[in-house]
């Protein structure tokens, strides 16, 4: 489904060339969750970027689903994220003018392939799935912060990816909301069939996933 061969990618910080991923290659299947541990400033969103075609590579190949993303202009890279890659952010990134109903309909309307109606029982049933379509009308300033997070993971599921990237899904969350919000996610996941990749800092987090690999000081090895 997945596949990056050689990846590097580097930054340029004043006089100095940093060198954040090295040389990466790892192969994943339909259906599969992979975990990729690091600790904070490793690259694992800068992977994860590059994963989602947000940010190129300096060297490498990547392909998904068999398509070359390096061979794709950016609008067939919109195109490809929109309809086969869903992104949580551990930021949530909710449009604070749209209710919880039109922040999870954002991404049909970018689509523009269904009618009014048809996005608006799409999205309510992505926020069924995650408990929230009693909060269909309110607005992120009127959600906690796990609400806010449960809004985030219906807006990336309401296309039907087949593949979800969680970027510290629960960095922002206390401790009993996050664990709540990673297994819903995990629950999701595994009832809809979807591949993830979740980047975390969490050991027992990763545990939970097919496969764990490590990302240090640039490197990516599987942890078996």
């Amino acid at each position: 489904m997945l596949e990056i061969q050689n990846l590097s990618k580097s930054f340029k910080q004043g006089e100095k060339n940093i060198e954040v991923l090295k040389d990466l290659s790892f192969k994943m299947h339909r259906g599969e969750m992979v975990a990729i541990l690091g600790q904070s400033g490793s690259g694992k969103s800068t992977l994860l970027s590059i994963l989602a075609g947000i940010e190129s590579p300096d060297e490498g190949h990547m392909s998904f689903e068999g398509q070359n993303l390096g061979k794709l202009s950016e609008e067939e890279l919109t195109i490809l994220r929109g309809k086969k890659i869903g992104i949580i952010f551990q930021q949530f990134h909710l449009l604070p003018h749209l209710s919880a109903l039109e922040n999870v309909s954002l991404p049909l309307e970018i689509m523009g392939e269904l009618s009014s109606s048809e996005m608006d029982e799409k999205a309510k049933r992505a926020l069924q799935d995650v408990g929230l379509d009693h909060r269909e009308n309110h607005y992120p300033n009127q959600l906690s912060g796990g609400e806010k997070q449960r809004v985030a993971i219906a807006r990336s599921l309401v296309v039907e990816p087949d593949l979800l990237l969680a970027d510290e899904p629960s960095g922002s969350l206390d401790e009993e909301t996050g664990e709540k919000v990673m297994d819903l996610i995990f629950n999701l996941v595994a009832k809809k069939k979807k591949a993830m990749i979740l980047v975390t800092h969490n050991k027992t987090l990763a545990t939970k996933c097919q496969k764990t690999f490590h990302l240090n000081n640039g490197c990516l090895s599987e942890i078996s």
